[in-house]
């Protein structure tokens, strides 16, 4: 048996002998109580909007965003990633579907690449969190040609990037991601989307167009959840913002509704 069915047959086991909590609030429903539900939908934007940190680094593309990281959605980031609370994915995939289908628009087909985890990382969580949930966003997409390519790799270890500001985070990650030898092939003259789970200085990102682009691949957008709201000084605008910058929605797919019950298995 696997780690991840090992993990699963636990949480299973533990369901039946424990009540399951809001993910948010702890309240005895699980993934998400419903108060906690509408405090979500509160949050998110009417459709997905374009995410620029102030200043954006060199190679960053568009990005498109469902939500501002705070709030409920960003309790909901933090447990599935580090608190192992993949239930979550069933609230969270439908977000990330939304957030994909504005990016691609009408473009297709479009290779969708999840931002790599360290080794390190994935033998501690047992999986890949944005791989996983970036996967079930796509079966719940409605774009056609759109292909999971978990096509990118560290090829050397970095620091925690949690505290490092805009400089060293970009420092941090210049050439850190590498094409998968199997993947070099298929990017070529292919469109690509990047996925994230949160945008804050776009440094990962532009460090995951820098190694698909010089693969021979055309970089089309990114798509994250959501985008942390950040100034370079108080008198520049916030990260989250419309594409023409005076906080306009962007003409993208329409807005989907928490109903998690129409998650596949």
């Amino acid at each position: 048996m696997s780690l991840n069915q090992s993990r699963a047959v636990l949480a299973a086991l533990l369901d039946l002998v424990l009540p399951g909590a809001c993910a948010s609030c702890d309240a005895p429903t699980a993934p998400l109580c419903r108060a906690c539900r509408g405090l979500l939908e509160g949050e998110l934007f009417e459709t997905p909007r374009r995410a620029a940190p102030d200043p954006p680094p060199r190679g960053m593309p568009l990005v498109t965003a469902c939500a501002p990281y705070a709030g409920v959605l960003r309790r909901l980031v933090t447990a599935y990633k580090d608190e192992d609370r993949r239930d979550l994915a069933a609230v969270l995939a439908p977000l990330l579907a939304v957030a994909v289908e504005g990016a691609v628009g009408e473009r297709g087909p479009v290779l969708v690449i999840p931002m790599p985890s360290s080794g390190a990382a994935t033998r501690r969580r047992g999986d890949a969190p944005v791989a996983v949930l970036t996967g079930r966003a796509l079966r719940l997409a409605g774009g056609e040609g759109l292909l999971l390519a978990p096509a990118l790799r560290p090829v050397r270890r970095l620091a925690d990037q949690a505290g490092l500001g805009h400089q060293a985070r970009a420092d941090n990650l210049a050439g850190a991601y590498a094409v998968r030898p199997r993947w070099a092939g298929r990017l070529q003259a292919s469109q690509v989307l990047l996925v994230d789970d949160v945008v804050t200085t776009g440094a990962t990102l532009a460090e995951a167009a820098r190694a698909a682009s010089e693969a021979g691949a055309r970089v089309v957008g990114a798509a994250t959840l959501a985008a942390t709201q950040r100034r370079a000084d108080p008198g520049r605008p916030a990260l989250v913002k419309g594409s023409s910058g005076n906080g306009t929605p962007l003409p993208a797919a329409s807005r989907r509704g928490l109903r998690s019950d129409q998650e596949p298995s």
